[in-house]
């Protein structure tokens, strides 16, 4: 994913040899404002259509801001990552 948005001008990386750094480039500024305004008419649809509040939009963001865990390549990973994740929380529960 990286590559792409690299290739395609919005960010690039910085050099770091602890880790991947990213950050936007000055001429991702066009873009973002568009996705940012896009973004804003949506929430003003949802909020306007399903007739939730303000306060509610902004649990929402939070939400959809909170961390998702690993990002997920297809379905066949995340069955097998569920299946990890279940066998080590019943190994500390002294299960197998």
């Amino acid at each position: 994913m990286a590559k792409s948005l690299i290739d395609s001008g919005l960010v690039e990386q910085l050099p770091d040899p602890r880790r991947s750094l990213y950050r936007l480039t000055d001429s991702s500024s066009d873009t973002r404002n568009a996705a940012l305004d896009a973004l804003t008419a949506l929430e003003g649809a949802m909020m306007a259509r399903s007739g939730i509040s303000a306060s509610d939009m902004k649990v929402f963001r939070k939400v959809l801001a909170s961390n998702w865990g690993p990002e997920v390549i297809d379905e066949k990973e995340l069955r097998a990552s569920n299946k990890c994740k279940k066998g080590k929380t019943n190994e500390r529960r002294g299960k197998s």
